[in-house]
Protein backbone atom coordinates (compact mmCIF):
# COMPACT_ATOMS: atom_id res chain seq x y z
CA UNK A 1 0.00 0.00 0.00
CA UNK A 2 1.51 3.47 -0.99
CA UNK A 3 0.71 6.92 0.96
CA UNK A 4 0.88 10.32 -0.65
CA UNK A 5 0.96 12.31 2.71
CA UNK A 6 3.89 12.83 4.64
CA UNK A 7 2.62 12.29 7.92
CA UNK A 8 3.53 9.22 8.24
CA UNK A 9 7.18 8.89 9.71
CA UNK A 10 9.25 5.98 10.44
CA UNK A 11 10.26 6.37 14.26
CA UNK A 12 11.83 4.27 16.67
CA UNK A 13 10.79 5.59 20.12
CA UNK A 14 11.54 3.23 23.32
CA UNK A 15 7.75 3.53 25.46
CA UNK A 16 8.64 3.15 29.08
CA UNK A 17 6.71 0.67 30.55
CA UNK A 18 5.89 3.19 33.76
CA UNK A 19 3.97 5.48 31.09
CA UNK A 20 1.69 2.69 29.70
CA UNK A 21 -1.83 2.74 30.87
CA UNK A 22 -1.86 0.00 33.02
CA UNK A 23 0.74 1.39 35.11
CA UNK A 24 -1.44 4.27 36.21
CA UNK A 25 -3.86 2.08 37.74
CA UNK A 26 -1.87 2.14 41.05
CA UNK A 27 -4.72 -0.51 42.97
CA UNK A 28 -2.96 -2.93 42.26
CA UNK A 29 0.02 -4.17 44.54
CA UNK A 30 2.32 -5.55 41.41
CA UNK A 31 1.78 -1.91 39.81
CA UNK A 32 3.44 -0.16 43.22
CA UNK A 33 6.12 -2.99 43.24
CA UNK A 34 6.84 -1.93 39.87
CA UNK A 35 6.80 1.67 40.37
CA UNK A 36 8.91 1.44 43.31
CA UNK A 37 11.44 -0.43 41.42
CA UNK A 38 11.07 2.02 38.19
CA UNK A 39 10.35 5.60 39.57
CA UNK A 40 13.32 7.82 40.11
CA UNK A 41 11.10 9.69 42.82
CA UNK A 42 9.32 6.83 44.49
CA UNK A 43 12.65 4.49 44.73
CA UNK A 44 14.72 7.26 46.30
CA UNK A 45 11.58 7.75 49.21
CA UNK A 46 11.35 4.29 50.10
CA UNK A 47 14.28 2.21 49.15
CA UNK A 48 17.54 4.64 48.97
CA UNK A 49 15.73 6.31 52.50
CA UNK A 50 14.98 2.75 54.14
CA UNK A 51 18.51 1.55 53.52
CA UNK A 52 20.13 4.48 54.89
CA UNK A 53 18.19 4.03 57.75
CA UNK A 54 19.25 0.67 57.92
CA UNK A 55 22.56 1.00 57.36
CA UNK A 56 22.56 3.23 60.63
CA UNK A 57 22.12 0.48 62.88
CA UNK A 58 25.01 -1.34 64.39
CA UNK A 59 22.86 -4.53 64.27
CA UNK A 60 23.08 -7.57 62.73
CA UNK A 61 20.13 -8.58 59.83
CA UNK A 62 20.41 -5.23 58.13
CA UNK A 63 19.10 -6.85 55.32
CA UNK A 64 15.85 -8.18 57.10
CA UNK A 65 15.72 -4.57 58.89
CA UNK A 66 15.42 -2.77 55.29
CA UNK A 67 13.34 -5.26 53.60
CA UNK A 68 10.59 -5.00 56.42
CA UNK A 69 11.18 -1.45 55.87
CA UNK A 70 10.56 -1.97 52.12
CA UNK A 71 7.70 -3.82 52.45
CA UNK A 72 5.73 -2.05 54.99
CA UNK A 73 5.81 1.38 53.78
CA UNK A 74 5.56 0.25 49.93
CA UNK A 75 2.31 -1.97 50.71
CA UNK A 76 1.46 -0.93 53.96
CA UNK A 77 1.61 -4.93 55.24
CA UNK A 78 3.78 -7.90 55.49
CA UNK A 79 3.99 -11.39 57.30
CA UNK A 80 7.20 -12.50 58.48
CA UNK A 81 8.28 -15.92 59.56
CA UNK A 82 11.55 -17.12 61.48
CA UNK A 83 12.71 -20.54 61.32
CA UNK A 84 15.23 -22.82 63.01
CA UNK A 85 19.08 -23.30 62.55
CA UNK A 86 18.68 -25.83 60.35
CA UNK A 87 16.25 -24.37 57.82
CA UNK A 88 18.04 -22.94 54.30
CA UNK A 89 17.29 -19.32 55.39
CA UNK A 90 16.76 -18.04 59.04
CA UNK A 91 13.25 -16.04 58.02
CA UNK A 92 11.49 -14.97 55.07
CA UNK A 93 9.36 -11.60 54.76
CA UNK A 94 5.80 -12.30 52.83
CA UNK A 95 4.75 -9.27 50.57
CA UNK A 96 0.82 -8.92 49.51
CA UNK A 97 2.10 -10.38 46.01
CA UNK A 98 2.84 -13.44 47.40
CA UNK A 99 -0.58 -13.68 48.88
CA UNK A 100 -3.17 -16.92 47.79
CA UNK A 101 -6.14 -16.66 50.15
CA UNK A 102 -6.22 -15.17 54.13
CA UNK A 103 -7.05 -18.19 56.43
CA UNK A 104 -10.33 -17.61 58.64
CA UNK A 105 -12.45 -19.69 61.02
CA UNK A 106 -15.29 -18.36 62.50
CA UNK A 107 -15.41 -16.96 66.11
CA UNK A 108 -19.16 -16.60 68.05
CA UNK A 109 -19.17 -13.26 70.57
CA UNK A 110 -21.94 -11.70 72.34
CA UNK A 111 -22.46 -8.12 71.36
CA UNK A 112 -25.74 -6.06 72.50
CA UNK A 113 -27.72 -8.20 69.88
CA UNK A 114 -26.94 -11.12 71.73
CA UNK A 115 -24.36 -14.26 70.22
CA UNK A 116 -23.14 -13.88 66.75
CA UNK A 117 -20.89 -15.29 64.46
CA UNK A 118 -17.71 -13.54 63.15
CA UNK A 119 -15.45 -14.06 60.62
CA UNK A 120 -11.46 -13.94 61.96
CA UNK A 121 -8.25 -13.93 60.23
CA UNK A 122 -5.83 -16.39 61.76
CA UNK A 123 -3.52 -16.67 59.24
CA UNK A 124 -1.93 -16.60 55.22
CA UNK A 125 -1.22 -18.62 52.27
CA UNK A 126 1.51 -17.93 49.94
CA UNK A 127 2.65 -18.76 46.94
CA UNK A 128 5.86 -18.45 44.91
CA UNK A 129 8.16 -20.03 42.07
CA UNK A 130 11.70 -20.05 42.08
CA UNK A 131 13.89 -19.28 38.39
CA UNK A 132 13.66 -23.07 37.88
CA UNK A 133 9.80 -22.99 37.72
CA UNK A 134 9.45 -24.95 41.12
CA UNK A 135 6.19 -23.99 43.19
CA UNK A 136 6.59 -23.22 47.18
CA UNK A 137 3.50 -22.72 49.34
CA UNK A 138 3.33 -21.73 52.85
CA UNK A 139 0.95 -21.52 55.14
CA UNK A 140 1.13 -18.93 57.71
CA UNK A 141 -0.74 -18.71 61.15
CA UNK A 142 -0.51 -15.64 63.31
CA UNK A 143 -0.63 -17.65 66.86
CA UNK A 144 1.56 -20.81 67.23
CA UNK A 145 -0.15 -24.44 66.11
CA UNK A 146 -0.63 -26.69 68.69
CA UNK A 147 -1.13 -30.74 68.70
CA UNK A 148 -3.58 -31.24 70.68
CA UNK A 149 -2.34 -35.02 71.46
CA UNK A 150 1.30 -34.15 71.88
CA UNK A 151 1.06 -30.24 73.12
CA UNK A 152 4.33 -29.88 70.55
CA UNK A 153 4.62 -26.81 68.28
CA UNK A 154 3.33 -28.20 64.88
CA UNK A 155 3.40 -24.88 63.16
CA UNK A 156 5.35 -21.74 64.47
CA UNK A 157 3.96 -18.13 64.96
CA UNK A 158 4.29 -16.17 61.87
CA UNK A 159 3.70 -12.02 62.54
CA UNK A 160 1.27 -10.19 60.41
CA UNK A 161 2.79 -6.80 60.86
CA UNK A 162 0.76 -3.29 59.85
CA UNK A 163 2.29 -0.34 59.03
CA UNK A 164 -0.28 2.27 59.59
CA UNK A 165 -4.27 0.59 60.30
CA UNK A 166 -7.31 1.74 58.58
CA UNK A 167 -10.30 2.90 59.28
CA UNK A 168 -12.36 0.14 57.70
CA UNK A 169 -13.04 2.26 54.69
CA UNK A 170 -11.00 1.07 51.49
CA UNK A 171 -8.79 4.54 50.02
CA UNK A 172 -10.48 5.54 46.79
CA UNK A 173 -8.08 4.42 43.69
CA UNK A 174 -6.04 2.00 45.99
CA UNK A 175 -5.78 -1.40 46.67
CA UNK A 176 -8.41 -2.81 48.66
CA UNK A 177 -6.29 -3.68 51.28
CA UNK A 178 -6.02 -0.26 52.23
CA UNK A 179 -9.13 -0.92 54.30
CA UNK A 180 -6.86 -2.80 57.44
CA UNK A 181 -3.42 -1.26 56.19
CA UNK A 182 -1.75 1.61 54.72
CA UNK A 183 1.79 2.48 53.70
CA UNK A 184 3.59 4.81 53.60
CA UNK A 185 2.59 5.65 49.85
CA UNK A 186 -1.02 7.77 49.51
CA UNK A 187 -2.93 8.71 46.57
CA UNK A 188 -1.17 12.60 46.66
CA UNK A 189 2.72 10.92 46.60
CA UNK A 190 1.49 8.25 43.96
CA UNK A 191 0.03 10.77 41.16
CA UNK A 192 2.68 13.00 42.10
CA UNK A 193 5.51 10.86 41.43
CA UNK A 194 3.67 9.82 38.61
CA UNK A 195 3.71 12.87 36.68
CA UNK A 196 7.06 14.24 37.66
CA UNK A 197 7.93 10.77 35.85
CA UNK A 198 5.86 11.53 32.49
CA UNK A 199 7.46 14.90 32.14
CA UNK A 200 11.32 13.29 33.08
CA UNK A 201 10.08 10.48 30.51
CA UNK A 202 9.07 13.10 27.93
CA UNK A 203 11.98 15.29 28.33
CA UNK A 204 14.24 12.39 27.77
CA UNK A 205 12.66 11.08 24.40
CA UNK A 206 12.95 14.76 23.17
CA UNK A 207 16.05 15.35 24.05
CA UNK A 208 17.31 11.77 22.08
CA UNK A 209 15.35 13.51 19.22
CA UNK A 210 15.88 17.39 20.02
CA UNK A 211 14.69 18.17 16.05
CA UNK A 212 12.95 16.52 13.21
CA UNK A 213 13.20 17.59 9.75
CA UNK A 214 9.89 18.73 7.86
CA UNK A 215 9.90 18.51 3.89
CA UNK A 216 7.80 19.35 1.14
CA UNK A 217 6.88 17.44 -1.80
CA UNK A 218 8.03 19.39 -5.29
CA UNK A 219 4.91 19.24 -7.78
CA UNK A 220 6.83 16.57 -9.84
CA UNK A 221 6.69 14.21 -7.37
CA UNK A 222 5.23 10.60 -8.28
CA UNK A 223 3.91 8.15 -5.91
CA UNK A 224 7.21 5.65 -5.95
CA UNK A 225 9.55 8.97 -5.33
CA UNK A 226 7.52 10.03 -2.17
CA UNK A 227 7.80 6.32 -1.08
CA UNK A 228 11.51 5.90 -1.71
CA UNK A 229 11.80 9.56 -0.33
CA UNK A 230 9.89 8.57 3.17
CA UNK A 231 11.84 5.35 3.30
CA UNK A 232 15.04 7.07 3.28
CA UNK A 233 14.14 9.40 5.92
CA UNK A 234 13.49 6.40 8.09
CA UNK A 235 17.56 6.25 8.28
CA UNK A 236 18.07 10.09 9.02
CA UNK A 237 20.53 10.89 12.29
CA UNK A 238 22.52 12.66 13.77
CA UNK A 239 25.14 11.02 11.63
CA UNK A 240 23.45 10.15 8.49
CA UNK A 241 21.38 12.05 5.80
CA UNK A 242 19.49 11.61 2.84
CA UNK A 243 20.02 12.52 -0.98
CA UNK A 244 16.88 13.38 -3.54
CA UNK A 245 16.62 15.78 -6.70
CA UNK A 246 15.17 19.28 -6.44
CA UNK A 247 12.19 18.36 -8.04
CA UNK A 248 11.44 15.60 -5.38
CA UNK A 249 12.45 17.88 -2.36
CA UNK A 250 11.85 21.37 -2.69
CA UNK A 251 12.48 22.75 0.71
CA UNK A 252 13.80 21.66 4.03
CA UNK A 253 13.30 22.86 7.59
CA UNK A 254 14.14 22.20 11.23
CA UNK A 255 11.73 22.35 13.31
CA UNK A 256 13.04 22.66 17.12
CA UNK A 257 11.03 20.85 19.85
CA UNK A 258 10.04 23.32 22.33
CA UNK A 259 8.83 20.59 24.83
CA UNK A 260 12.41 20.84 26.37
CA UNK A 261 12.64 23.82 27.83
CA UNK A 262 9.26 23.39 28.97
CA UNK A 263 9.66 20.25 30.40
CA UNK A 264 12.71 21.49 32.15
CA UNK A 265 10.33 23.98 33.85
CA UNK A 266 7.57 21.18 34.92
CA UNK A 267 10.25 18.80 36.00
CA UNK A 268 11.42 21.08 38.78
CA UNK A 269 8.15 22.15 39.60
CA UNK A 270 6.72 18.62 40.07
CA UNK A 271 10.25 17.29 41.81
CA UNK A 272 9.75 20.30 44.25
CA UNK A 273 6.34 19.40 45.49
CA UNK A 274 6.94 15.82 45.61
CA UNK A 275 10.01 16.66 48.01
CA UNK A 276 7.54 19.08 49.68
CA UNK A 277 4.57 16.48 50.12
CA UNK A 278 6.88 13.84 51.86
CA UNK A 279 9.22 16.47 53.75
CA UNK A 280 12.42 15.83 52.23
CA UNK A 281 14.24 18.09 50.79
CA UNK A 282 15.34 18.35 46.78
CA UNK A 283 18.75 18.04 47.00
CA UNK A 284 17.82 13.93 48.59
CA UNK A 285 16.53 13.16 45.22
CA UNK A 286 19.20 14.97 43.30
CA UNK A 287 21.89 13.41 45.07
CA UNK A 288 23.30 16.31 46.49
CA UNK A 289 22.97 17.38 49.50
CA UNK A 290 23.12 20.69 50.75
CA UNK A 291 25.70 21.89 53.61
CA UNK A 292 24.47 24.82 56.29
CA UNK A 293 25.68 25.26 59.72
CA UNK A 294 28.04 26.36 61.68
CA UNK A 295 31.62 26.15 60.19
CA UNK A 296 33.09 22.78 59.09
CA UNK A 297 31.42 20.71 61.80
CA UNK A 298 27.88 22.49 61.62
CA UNK A 299 25.04 20.02 61.00
CA UNK A 300 24.01 19.70 57.24
CA UNK A 301 20.84 22.31 56.72
CA UNK A 302 19.17 19.26 54.12
CA UNK A 303 20.95 16.31 56.27
CA UNK A 304 19.30 18.03 59.53
CA UNK A 305 15.70 17.66 57.26
CA UNK A 306 16.64 13.93 56.27
CA UNK A 307 17.48 12.97 59.93
CA UNK A 308 14.24 14.01 61.12
CA UNK A 309 12.49 12.23 58.96
CA UNK A 310 14.44 9.23 59.45
CA UNK A 311 13.88 9.50 63.03
CA UNK A 312 10.04 9.36 62.27
CA UNK A 313 10.17 6.17 60.29
CA UNK A 314 12.72 4.81 62.46
CA UNK A 315 9.98 5.49 65.57
CA UNK A 316 7.23 3.99 63.96
CA UNK A 317 8.82 1.19 62.88
CA UNK A 318 11.19 0.19 66.19
CA UNK A 319 7.14 0.20 67.34
CA UNK A 320 6.02 -2.49 64.75
CA UNK A 321 8.86 -4.74 65.08
CA UNK A 322 11.43 -4.05 67.73
CA UNK A 323 10.01 -6.50 70.43
CA UNK A 324 9.92 -9.28 67.51
CA UNK A 325 13.05 -8.68 66.39
CA UNK A 326 14.35 -8.80 69.88
CA UNK A 327 12.55 -11.74 70.25
CA UNK A 328 13.10 -13.92 67.28
CA UNK A 329 17.20 -12.85 66.55
CA UNK A 330 17.99 -10.95 69.88
CA UNK A 331 18.79 -7.79 68.07
CA UNK A 332 17.94 -4.41 69.40
CA UNK A 333 17.20 -1.41 67.44
CA UNK A 334 18.56 1.93 68.37
CA UNK A 335 15.50 4.09 68.11
CA UNK A 336 17.35 7.47 69.86
CA UNK A 337 20.25 6.57 67.24
CA UNK A 338 19.34 10.21 65.48
CA UNK A 339 18.99 12.36 68.94
CA UNK A 340 22.31 10.78 70.08
CA UNK A 341 23.76 12.32 66.86
CA UNK A 342 22.39 16.05 66.76
CA UNK A 343 23.87 15.99 70.21
CA UNK A 344 27.37 14.41 69.03
CA UNK A 345 27.34 17.87 66.77
CA UNK A 346 25.52 20.26 68.98
CA UNK A 347 28.48 19.36 71.71
CA UNK A 348 31.11 19.46 68.21
CA UNK A 349 29.67 22.96 67.34
CA UNK A 350 29.85 24.24 71.12
CA UNK A 351 33.63 22.99 70.76
CA UNK A 352 34.54 24.92 67.85
CA UNK A 353 32.77 28.20 69.13
CA UNK A 354 34.97 27.72 72.25
CA UNK A 355 37.44 27.77 70.81
CA UNK A 356 37.15 30.34 68.16
CA UNK A 357 35.71 32.61 71.77
CA UNK A 358 39.39 31.71 73.15
CA UNK A 359 41.09 32.84 70.05
CA UNK A 360 39.27 35.62 69.79
CA UNK A 361 40.47 37.11 73.74
CA UNK A 362 43.99 36.14 72.82
CA UNK A 363 44.21 38.30 69.86
CA UNK A 364 42.70 41.30 71.70
CA UNK A 365 44.78 40.84 75.26
CA UNK A 366 47.85 40.75 72.69
CA UNK A 367 46.41 44.24 71.42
Amino acid sequence: MSYNDSDIFPTNIFFDPLLLPQWHRISGHNVIEVLIDGNDYLKSYIKTLDREIAMDQSIEHKNLVKKLLDTLRGFGWCVVSFYNEDSEVPYRVFNPNLKEDWIKETETIEDKEGTIERIKRIGCKFVWHDDLGNIYRERCFFEDQIDEKTGEITNAKSYFLIWEKGNGRQKRYLHPDTVFALSDLDLGTLTSAIAAHQVKATLEITAVKPFFLHFIYGQECTTTQSDKVRNQMGYVGPNAGFAAKRSVVDEIKKIENADIPNSILALDKLAQGFANMTRLPLAFFLGERQKGGLSETGDDSDEGDITNRKEEILSRFEEICGEILSLELGIVIDKDIYEKQRKEVEAKNEEKLLEKSIEVEETTEKK
